[in-house]
């Protein structure tokens, strides 16, 4: 499974990239249908960017996990000290 996020600029922009973990599981269940898992976005600057980023990142780590919290605490401060 891809793990990764991709962010390039444009000329307009702030591109996002990445594959989704819930799309990527379902490609894998007998019988399904093919979905592409690979999903891009556009904002018109990097402060409209960073709450998806940071949504992004917590779904690529998983929901479950222990240290998501203190992941949260510590890109929350660093945003706050942008």
């Amino acid at each position: 499974m891809d793990t990764s996020i991709n962010i390039r600029m444009a000329s307009n922009g702030v591109i996002i990239r990445y594959d989704d973990p819930k799309i990527q599981a379902k490609n894998r269940e007998k019988d399904s249908e093919y979905e592409d898992s690979s999903v891009e976005l556009v904002f018109k600057d990097a402060k409209d960017a960073m709450p998806k980023v940071q949504s992004i990142l917590k779904l690529l780590m998983g929901e479950d996990r222990a240290d998501a919290d203190e992941f949260d605490s510590a890109f929350d401060e660093a945003m706050e000290n942008e």
